[in-house]
């Protein structure tokens, strides 16, 4: 093993620390020196500041000593920072002060300590998966505030690291230090509101690879509440002009994903304005097809080599409740009306409208095998049988593939986006083809055009110097 060149090994262990843990990381300095050196790269490679109950009371220290560590300085190259204790409850000294003044001198001292980081190439911010949007009455008919991580604290978050990003930056026009830019962001939970201006104008500055997980309010309830709240209508805007645009001359890779069915309703995602030149990667997940042309801003990315769709659905049927459709002013030109049978056959809802959009997954892969040129590497995902972030060979079986499409049926609020439409008004006498049938008669075709867009991407890899 002492004769494998310095590289080889790197990549090899690299390979394998993928399932390890840090037991395993440990132990794997005990080989040799050599694989010391190594290991140390990944077991450093990734600190984490957790905001806990335990670290919160002993005011970080366990993270504070981390960082003293000269091992830690010269192998950390991405920081996960956790703004928000997962068991939150309101009435803490601290928490409450950080919400409402912005102030924690422990945390922002702790947040601090990644000025030191020279190596520093990512950071991921971990917000709560609780939030509370604009509509602060929402508080008065559900639990309240206490187990909600507010704006104001999360944006106290991005302002305390932005500040950190900085000083680091300064500390080494001072005095000299090369340091690495920080080129990748995570934002895991970041909510569906106006972003701060730390962010916009400030960690997105030098960023390449953004990563964002996009959260909305959810509460307790059976109506429509949470779906018509304010920032379901705005936020697809928001993140089209205010997030993306802003970056998109400096992005080579995008990954975005969302707690919720997103793109389409109540407010659809355009991306018309969306020019990326430089992007080789984009992720999308959970992104819901209603227009025929709702995929064209993917289709104009040329420079992209590599594709992941994970959980994203072709919406088929729709049904809208009395005159939602005008009130949403929602474009319906794609679409075909019809009398909602046979699954709204005698149904209670005397004042809907019902709709069908005839997009199948087999147009959409041969869009994306004659629209990117330059694509070598692509993977489309339903549940969890497959590695969204891994290459497919060839269409899985159609079991898997069963949730590729969906309905919209707004009599299954809160959870519109269902496969099975209509459920409780269906009349199943008329012999009409039930969800599973559908997904089963289209399977042939998508799977024929999975394949040839999967065989394409190989044949591109396969050519020399590919660009």
């Amino acid at each position: 093993m002492e004769k494998v060149p310095s590289e080889v090994l790197d990549l090899i262990i690299s390979e394998l620390v993928d399932g390890w843990t840090v037991d395993d990381l440990c132990r794997a300095r005990l080989v040799c020196r050599s694989w010391n050196q190594h290991a140390i790269k990944h077991l450093f490679g990734t600190v984490t500041l957790y905001n806990r109950n335990k670290t919160i009371e002993n005011d970080f220290q366990s993270w504070n000593h981390l960082m003293s560590l000269q091992v830690v300085k010269d192998n950390a190259h991405r920081v996960i920072i956790e703004t928000c204790p997962p068991s939150l409850r309101k009435g803490h000294l601290r928490w409450d002060l950080w919400e409402e003044e912005g102030r924690w001198p422990e945390f922002t001292s702790a947040i601090d300590r990644i000025i030191d980081l020279d190596h520093l190439k990512a950071i991921e911010v971990r917000f709560s998966s609780y939030c509370r949007g604009f509509d602060e009455s929402a508080a008065a008919y559900y639990r309240g505030n206490d187990d909600r991580e507010m704006r104001s604290a999360r944006a106290a978050a991005l302002k305390t690291i932005y500040k950190a990003v900085k000083q680091r930056e300064e500390r080494s026009l001072q005095d000299g230090t090369e340091i690495t830019p920080i080129r990748e962001l995570n934002l895991d939970n970041l909510q569906n509101t106006h972003p701060p201006e730390e962010l916009v104008n400030g960690l997105f500055k030098d960023v390449e690879r953004l990563h964002i997980r996009i959260l909305d309010e959810q509460n307790e309830g059976e109506d429509l509440g949470d779906f018509e709240l304010a920032e379901r209508f705005d936020f697809d805007h928001i993140l089209e002009h205010e997030i993306l645009v802003p970056v998109m001359n400096q992005l080579v890779e995008l990954n975005l994903s969302s707690h919720y069915e997103w793109g389409l309703l109540p407010a659809r995602f355009n991306g018309n304005d969306l020019k990326f030149p430089n992007l080789k990667t984009l992720r999308l997940g959970n992104f819901v097809i209603g227009y025929f042309d709702q995929l064209e801003w993917i289709f104009d990315q040329k420079s992209l080599t590599c594709l992941r769709l994970h959980e994203c659905q072709i919406v088929t049927h729709f049904h809208f409740l009395e005159s939602t459709v005008r009130e949403w002013e929602i474009d319906t030109s794609d679409w075909e009306q019809f009398d909602g049978g046979p699954w709204f056959i005698d149904h209670p809802c005397t004042d809907s409208e019902f709709w069908t959009f005839d997009l199948k997954w087999n147009n959409v892969f041969y869009q994306i095998r004659k629209s990117l040129p330059k694509l070598t590497e692509f993977g489309v995902t339903w549940g969890y049988s497959y590695d969204w972030f891994s290459d497919m060979h060839c269409a899985p079986p159609s079991d898997v593939m069963t949730s590729r499409y969906t309905t919209f049926d707004m009599s299954a609020m809160p959870w519109p986006f269902t496969a099975e439409f209509g459920e409780g008004f269906r009349n199943d006498e008329d012999g009409q083809e039930s969800s599973l049938e559908f997904h089963d008669r289209t399977y042939g075709e998508d799977a024929r055009a999975l394949n040839d867009l999967l065989q394409a991407t190989f044949e591109r890899r396969r050519q020399p110097r590919y660009v």
